[in-house]
């Protein structure tokens, strides 16, 4: 299994474009176990302003200033 750079409570910035997403901070709510060497960590992320989560993969995400 691959090792998650980030941590429960990071915070987080897309670094694919989705809309007005992709310049909302988030924060790391869980780490996504993986069972596949050869597929990037995965988290579930939350902005303050939503009511939910989403699921991205480690590649999508950059630590947010």
């Amino acid at each position: 299994m691959a090792k998650h750079q980030f941590a429960v409570g990071d915070p987080v910035r897309l670094t694919i474009s989705h809309g007005s997403a992709a310049t909302t901070q988030f924060r790391i709510v869980r780490l996504v176990p993986g069972d596949r060497e050869d597929l990037p960590p995965a988290y579930r992320i939350k902005a303050l302003t939503e009511n939910h989560e989403r699921m991205v993969k480690e590649d999508e995400i950059a630590p947010s200033v």
